[in-house]
Parts: C-alpha cells; structure tokens; sequence
C-alpha cells in the first residue's frame, strides 16, 4: 500500500516505518548477526529478511516473527518473493564459505505453516537448490510471470536465467550486448531488474 517501508541492518535488526509519520513502528529482532536483505511479499501482509546468521526469517507487516527457513551453509545475501507470493529465492554472496547457491523455498498457504517448526533434517519447504555460478550471488529477481528467475554473481560476472519449476539453468548470459562489466556486478538487490513488459 506505499505506508511502510522495511529497511534492513547491520545492528541486527529490521526495521518498519510508516512513510507518512516517518516514525518507526516496529523493530525485528530475531537475526543474531547482521541483516543484509529484505522483500516485502506481493500482497504487502509478510516481510522476508535474510542475514549473516545464515537464515531467512519470515515476518507478518505487524513485526510478529512467524518463521525462520535455515538451510544455507553461508550468510545469506538477498531474498526475492515470486510474483504470487507462493516461493522464496534466496542467495548466498559466499564470503564465509564459497557457496555461490539460490535456494527456492514454498511459501504456499499450508506448507509453511505446517512446517514451521521443522528440526529434524532437510526442511520440506526447501523445493530446491539452483547451482552453477563460479562466484557469491549478489542479486535475485523474479521475471514477471514467474516462471523464470534471473540472478547475477558479484565474481563471475554473469547472469543466470533459470526455470522455476524444473531448478534447471536455461542460459548464461555473458556474450550478449549485456557483457560488458569489466569488474564484479555491484552488490545489492536492485543489480538486477525486469520491466513490467
């Protein structure tokens, strides 16, 4: 609805603000080290942040903490919610470990919920693990119709395209008029954007 902003932080935090009082109204706590994304969903009611904790966690717009997905081996460095706000993609910028990975996670009504409080070995929401770059991931985003997701790495200086629903890569693009970075693509979420066509 444009009212809130989230903002994410190296003080551990996520942070909402309304955009009219320019006052904070809530601040999320859960993270134990830095938080470097956050995404709100489609429909603005969840609130996606990702951290050095290795973990995405899953908040409502009213700051109530509804779940945590733990399955990266490094920190994780951005999140993007799918256009029907049914599947997460989060990536790993692999500056603790060198995984260079994307991980799909459902966010399906019923699933979630249903195994949000998973402890015991692979978490059921993970719907996949997209590997193939040689360098840490520095931007996601979903194409419109959500059947693709493209993604770029801050080291190997490529962009990936890849089929949402079979996890398997469709192309590198590195050949095309989009080569042409002669360094690493510049960290941060908006690396990477579609236009609505």
């Amino acid at each position: 609805d444009g009212k809130h902003i989230a903002s994410a932080s190296h003080d551990r935090t996520v942070r909402i603000w309304d955009t009219e009082t320019e006052q904070e109204v809530h601040t999320l706590t859960w993270h134990t080290d830095n938080v470097h994304s956050v995404a709100w969903s489609p429909d603005g009611e969840m609130i996606a942040s990702g951290g050095y904790d290795r973990t995405v966690r899953l908040w409502s717009k009213s700051g109530k903490h509804k779940g945590t997905l733990k399955e990266h081996p490094s920190s994780v460095s951005l999140v993007a919610w799918s256009p029907d706000g049914e599947m997460i993609a989060s990536g790993c910028n692999g500056t603790l470990d060198h995984d260079h990975t994307i991980r799909l996670w459902s966010m399906k009504k019923g699933v979630f919920e249903r195994f949000k409080g998973w402890v015991k070995g692979k978490d059921p929401r993970l719907l996949g693990t997209l590997k193939g770059h040689s360098g840490g991931v520095t931007s996601v985003a979903y194409w419109p119709d959500g059947k693709h997701i493209i993604d770029t790495a801050s080291f190997d200086k490529t962009f990936k395209i890849w089929d949402a629903e079979t996890k398997q890569e469709e192309c590198t693009l590195n050949g095309l008029n989009l080569k042409g970075h002669s360094g690493s693509v510049k960290r941060g979420a908006d690396c990477v954007a579609y236009s609505p066509d």
